[in-house]
């Protein structure tokens, strides 16, 4: 009887390279089905993109986004007064790039 194991990978992931050695420990009434993983954000995508033609430029847009969304009021404790608003910078950025993050 041959029994089946469902394998998830993605193509740029070093897991799945790494995984695929492991193969032939597996016994021979084992079979893969190959189950190839995609999540394509505008996010993902962009930051890909980006990284494999300018990596210092995907280096500074990903810094400047870090600095331009603070920590949270949970993470900075808790403070009486009003919440704060999102910037218009913080709002288009969170439109443009709609996906998983925002």
């Amino acid at each position: 009887m041959t029994r089946s194991v469902d394998w998830y990978f993605d193509f740029i992931s070093p897991f799945s390279y790494l995984q695929t050695a492991r193969f032939g420990d597996l016994s021979d009434d084992v079979a893969i089905v190959y189950k190839p993983v995609r999540i394509a954000t505008r996010l993902g995508i962009f930051g890909a993109v980006l990284h494999a033609l300018a990596p210092r430029i995907a280096q500074i847009v990903m810094n400047t986004t870090f600095r331009m969304f603070p920590d949270s009021d949970a993470a900075k404790g808790p403070k009486e007064g009003e919440k704060p608003k999102a910037t218009a910078d913080q709002i288009a950025f969170a439109n443009l790039m709609r996906g998983i993050h925002f």
